[in-house]
């Protein structure tokens, strides 16, 4: 299986090549050629890759905004919180659903690995990946001062139990707003070591490197 799927319209296969080929400089399988094995289905070949891959690059341009299939593709990888959206063409507004997420320009990038929207887009997925090919679990610390500053904020809120879905959608939300896209895979991986709300919070605290962000996670938690 692929690290990462692209996703993009048929189209503009031919002017994605850079893309892929710099990608791959980095050490990360790209699926994007949509070759099928022999006695597999194109459906079957497509899911597993979606399934299976640790990020999803969309790629929108004045093709793929009309695509049903980069859509759903786009869906997926939102669903699962791995989503990396790139603009191909310059002017091209991303559907409905996908316009607040932070997009990397590369409309105007000829294959210079100093362009910042490049820099962007794999300094973004280098984060989810943890260093240069495999996707590693994220080195989550629980240091002092996350912990403390739950306590301090609201002592009642420290000690409220239960991880349901609403609070790992909450948390994933408000992560976001700092960290972007890695948000959702940050807090899929603490979930299972946080045994209440606090812990969780006290966990994804301690992602952000910010004091001032550390505390407006925080405080958008308790709200």
């Amino acid at each position: 299986m692929s690290d990462i799927f692209l996703s993009y319209a048929n189209n503009d296969q031919s002017r994605l090549l850079r893309l892929v080929t710099a990608l791959e400089a980095k050490g990360w399988a790209v699926f994007w050629d949509r070759a099928i094995s022999t006695g597999k289905t194109w459906h079957d070949t497509l899911g597993n890759e979606l399934d299976a891959c640790a990020c999803v690059v969309v790629v929108w341009s004045q093709h793929s905004v009309r695509s049903r299939w980069v859509y759903e593709e786009a869906e997926e990888g939102r669903k699962k919180g791995v989503l990396f959206p790139v603009i191909l063409d310059q002017g091209v507004v991303p559907p409905v659903g996908f316009r607040a997420l932070q997009t990397a320009d590369l409309s105007q990038w000829q294959g210079e690995p100093g362009h910042p929207g490049f820099m962007q887009l794999t300094t973004e997925i280098a984060a989810c990946f943890g260093g240069n090919k495999a996707c590693h679990d994220p080195v989550i610390q629980t240091p002092d001062a996350p912990a403390t500053l739950v306590r301090q904020l609201d002592p009642a809120f420290a000690s409220q139990p239960g991880l349901d879905e609403a609070a790992l959608q909450q948390a994933k939300h408000h992560l976001a707003y700092h960290l972007g896209p890695i948000a959702g895979l940050l807090v899929r991986r603490a979930a299972p070591r946080a045994a209440n709300r606090a812990q969780l919070v006290q966990l994804l605290a301690a992602e952000l490197t910010d004091e001032n962000q550390r505390t407006d996670f925080i405080r958008r938690m308790k709200s």
